[in-house]
């Protein structure tokens, strides 16, 4: 009955008005992760200098590009056009990370960044006693985690809750980002070769993530899901899955909390308690 009076309460409140203030590029580049490796940069530069003439020529105030999109020490002689969030690799530490990486208008190599935390174990993270056989075990050689904290804030967007692929599964960390300041959700993703099944498990995440903290949720995979989730997790804009496509989306910012979001999981757990103590109180009486 909780969970009922929950939803109906939470499907009377009024939606967010959309804000068509902040044109948004997505560029999905059906690049898997293997192929990704066997690419040289030149190609990836070429592309990328398609996307960012598209992200211009609407007018947009942010590229986005998906996770594994650029290569380690990834460098642009004529520095960036427009201010661009893509999925990438960095060393730190003599570690390799993936990462979503910020360029800022003009800047030639990334900025800012955020690691990516949880990773694929043996897809991505290899045990330290196998590095000698990593190449042949992960796509990319093995990475190392980053910190925990989904929090983002890269000075050229609004403060974001970030997550790079299967991190969107772990709702405590984006609601922790967005008690930190994060006005938007933003999941970078590589989701190829997975089942289509895969597609579909990682779109109802995001929307779920949508949905708890009222948060605009902007996708980005490089052969999708790509597009936009409202705040109410309905889906507003999607790509075709497996083509590579440019396309405008207008997320909304937005400094609203939900009930979720400032207490999370404690009610759930206190009314865990008490039903537990009143079931016990039955049985001895």
């Amino acid at each position: 009955m909780v969970i009922i009076f929950l939803h109906l309460f939470g499907g009377l409140t009024t939606p967010i008005k959309r804000n068509y203030e902040y044109p948004v590029a997505i560029w999905q580049t059906n690049i898997p992760t293997r192929e990704k490796l066997k690419i040289n940069d030149e190609f990836i530069k070429e592309k990328l200098s398609i996307a960012q003439k598209y992200a211009l020529s609407n007018k947009a105030q942010l590229l986005v590009a998906p996770e594994g999109t650029l290569s380690n020490n990834f460098y642009l002689s004529k520095g960036i056009k427009v201010n661009t969030l893509a999925g990438g690799f960095r060393y730190s530490n003599n570690e390799l990370r993936s990462s979503l990486l910020g360029f800022k208008i003009g800047d030639k190599s990334f900025t800012t960044f955020i690691d990516k935390n949880r990773l694929v174990p043996i897809g991505e993270k290899i045990p330290r006693f196998l590095n000698s056989f990593s190449r042949g075990l992960s796509a990319v050689g093995g990475i190392q985690p980053g910190s925990g904290a989904r929090f983002f804030d890269p000075k050229f967007t609004p403060p974001l809750a970030v997550a790079v692929c299967y991190e969107i599964s772990d709702g405590l960390k984006i609601r922790n980002a967005i008690n930190s300041g994060a006005k938007l959700i933003i999941t970078a993703a590589n989701l190829d070769p997975y089942p289509a099944k895969l597609y579909n498990q990682f779109l109802a995440l995001a929307r779920l993530r949508s949905i708890e903290n009222k948060k605009n949720n902007l996708l980005v995979s490089n052969t999708g899901p790509s597009g936009l989730v409202q705040d109410d997790g309905k889906i507003i804009q999607m790509l075709d899955l497996n083509v590579e496509q440019y396309e405008i989306v207008f997320p909304n910012f937005s400094s609203e909390k939900t009930f979720y979001t400032k207490f999370g999981d404690k009610p759930i757990f206190c009314l865990f308690i008490f039903f537990m103590g009143l079931n016990f109180f039955w049985k001895i009486n």
